[in-house]
């Protein structure tokens, strides 16, 4: 809610009146990240373009040579989408998190239908995810 509104809004319905039950959002100064939180953030942000790149264009160099070029394609998508969560991600948005979650889940599929380690695979796409929800889950209540 834009705080002049939410100004007007008060000085209109005074908390003293009976039924007063609203709720404003935290504040943006209120919401401190971590430096931990906001490195894995970024390196997220950083990293995941260039392996939609890598996987888009290197079809031959990456670890799944072998693998159909549709696998590469997905999951170069895939990476774009991670970025874009990412961001989201960066602005506080809980609904991002679970959007990654699913990503990972999708290059997780992905990567059994062409043949790669289930373990590995496991480590590769949820490994980071999990160490995020540790550096999240304090600050949670925070995220809208």
């Amino acid at each position: 809610m834009n705080p002049f509104l939410a100004e007007r809004f008060v000085k209109r319905f005074p908390s003293n009146s009976p039924n007063f039950n609203v709720r404003f959002p935290k504040s943006n100064e209120e919401k401190k990240r971590g430096g931990a939180l906001t490195f894995l953030l970024i390196l997220f942000i950083i990293s995941s373009p260039i392996l939609a790149i890598l996987s888009f264009f290197s079809v031959g160099i990456l670890v799944l040579a072998e693998a159909p070029y549709w696998s590469h394609f997905f999951l170069g998508i895939l990476y774009i989408l991670n970025f874009v969560f990412a961001i989201f991600l960066f602005k506080w948005k809980k609904w991002a998190f679970f959007a990654l979650l699913a990503t990972a889940t999708m290059s997780f599929v992905i990567n059994l239908v062409v043949g790669e380690n289930i373990f590995s695979s496991l480590e590769r796409f949820y490994g980071p995810l999990i160490v995020l929800f540790f550096f999240i889950r304090s600050k949670w209540d925070l995220f809208e």
